[in-house]
C-alpha cells in the first residue's frame, strides 16, 4: 500500500514535469506523512487499525494525484479524452469523498486502538454506507469534467442533473455525515474522559495535532484575508501534517509523556508573546505621546522595557501554566526546591541521605535509588 502511494506520487511528478506544470505541491507533505506513519504503525503494530487507515489514505492520495497529472498532461498535449485519460477524469469524480472522511471522521473514531466499544459500530456502518453511496453516485454522474468541457460519462446514468452535489441524495448524505462527525468527536471525548496512563497520553498527542488543524480551519472560515494568502499556503500543509505525525508519536510511544511539557511550553510562549506585544504597543503609545523627544525615543525605550521584562515575565507565566498543564514537572520542581531549603540547615548525614532518597522518589519516581558516600 505504501508502494502504491510512492508510485502514484512519482508518476504525478513525472507527468507534471512533462506538461510544464510545477512539480512542487505543498500538500504532498501531509499526505506523505499519512502514508509513512501508516506504514510504520502497520509494520510495528499490525493490529492497530489506524495504521491501515493511514495507508488507505496514502493509496487514495496516490491515485488522485496521478489521475490529476494525467489530465493535466492530456490538456497540455491536446489529447482527446479517451482510454486512460477518461479513466483519470472519471477517478476525479469520486476519489476525494472517501479520502476526506478517512482523514477526519474515521480517524476520530479509530484512534488509537479502534472503536472505544461495540456501541459505536452503528456509527461506523452508517458512515461507511453514506461514503459508499456518495462515491457511487459521483462515479455515475452523467458527465465528467475535462478542462472547461463536460463530456459524457461512459458509465454514467442519463440525467438532466448538472451538479450531483445538488441532488437530494447528497443533501441527506451531508446531514448524515455531519451527525457521524459529531458522534466521532463525542466518542473521542468519552474515551478521553475514561482514559488513564498511556491511553490518556496518546489522546493528548492526538488532541495537540487536531488543535493545530482546527486553529487553521477557524482562521480560514472567519478571516477572508487569510484564505489563499502566503500564511495560509504555509500553515495549511503544516496543520495537516501535524495530525498524522502526532498520531504516529502517540501510537509508537516515542517520547510519549513529553506531551505535557510540549503543551506547557507552547501555551507559555503564545501567552508570553501576546503579553509582550500588548505591552510594547502600549508603551510606544504612551511614551510617544508623553515624551517631547519624538517617537524614536519612545520606540527605543519600549524595546528596552520589553527586553528587560522578558525573562521575569517568562518565569512567572511558566509557573502558572505548568501548574495547570504540566503538574508533574511543577510538583517535582517544588519538591527539589524544598529539599534545597532543608539542605542548608541539615547537617546529619543519615537524615540528609534519607531526605535525598525521598526527594528523588517523589520528583522522578525511579524504579530504585541508592546513595554512595565516599570519604575524602
Amino acid at each position: 500500500m505504501l508502494a502504491a502511494y510512492v508510485v502514484g506520487v512519482g508518476a504525478s511528478l513525472v507527468l507534471r514535469s512533462m506538461s510544464g506544470a510545477s512539480v512542487w505541491q505543498a500538500y504532498a507533505i501531509p499526505f506523505t506523512a499519512f502514508a509513512a506513519v501508516g506504514w510504520l504503525v502497520a509494520v510495528r503494530r499490525p493490529r492497530e487499525p489506524i495504521g491501515w487507515l493511514f495507508l488507505g489514505i496514502g493509496v487514495l492520495t496516490g491515485v488522485g494525484v496521478a489521475s490529476d497529472a494525467v489530465i493535466g498532461l492530456a490538456l497540455h498535449r491536446g489529447w482527446e479524452c479517451h482510454g486512460v485519460v477518461m479513466l483519470a477524469a472519471w477517478t476525479q469524480l469520486w476519489f476525494w469523498y472517501p479520502l476526506l472522511l478517512m482523514s477526519t471522521a474515521y480517524t476520530l473514531l479509530l484512534f488509537p486502538r479502534g472503536l472505544p466499544s461495540r456501541r459505536w459500530r452503528p456509527v461506523v456502518w452508517l458512515l461507511t454506507a453514506t461514503v459508499l453511496a456518495m462515491s457511487v453516485a459521483a462515479a455515475l454522474s452523467p458527465t465528467v469534467e475535462f478542462g472547461k468541457r463536460h463530456l459524457p460519462n461512459p458509465v454514467g446514468l442519463h440525467s438532466h442533473i448538472k451538479n450531483i452535489e445538488d441532488t437530494p441524495l447528497f443533501n441527506v448524505a451531508g446531514l448524515v455525515i455531519a451527525g457521524c462527525v459529531i458522534a466521532s468527536i463525542v466518542s473521542l471525548g468519552v474515551r478521553f474522559h475514561r482514559s488513564r496512563g498511556i491511553e490518556r497520553a496518546q489522546l493528548k498527542w492526538f488532541l495537540l495535532g487536531a488543535s493545530v488543524l482546527g486553529f487553521t480551519l477557524v482562521l480560514s472560515l472567519f478571516s477572508k484575508s487569510f484564505n489563499n494568502s502566503t500564511a495560509d499556503n504555509v500553515m495549511a500543509p503544516i496543520a495537516l501534517t501535524a495530525m498524522p505525525v502526532s498520531c504516529g508519536l502517540a501510537i509508537l510511544r516515542y517520547r510519549l509523556y513529553d506531551i505535557d511539557r510540549i503543551v506547557s511550553r507552547a501555551v507559555t510562549y503564545v501567552l508570553l508573546t501576546g503579553l509582550l506585544v500588548a505591552g510594547y504597543v502600549g508603551c510606544v503609545a504612551v511614551l510617544t505621546s508623553l515624551l517631547p523627544f519624538g517617537s524614536s525615543v519612545g520606540v527605543a525605550a519600549s524595546t528596552l522595557a520589553v527586553a528587560g521584562a522578558f525573562q521575569p515575565l517568562r518565569r512567572r507565566v511558566q509557573r502558572v501554566i505548568d501548574r495547570r498543564f504540566d503538574r508533574a514537572a511543577y510538583d517535582a520542581r517544588r519538591t527539589v526546591d524544598a529539599f534545597s531549603t532543608r539542605l542548608r540547615v541539615e547537617v546529619d548525614v543519615t537524615s540528609v541521605t534519607a531526605d535525598l532518597l525521598d526527594t528523588a522518589a517523589t520528583a522522578v519516581a525511579p524504579s530504585s535509588a541508592s546513595v554512595w558516600l565516599v570519604a575524602t
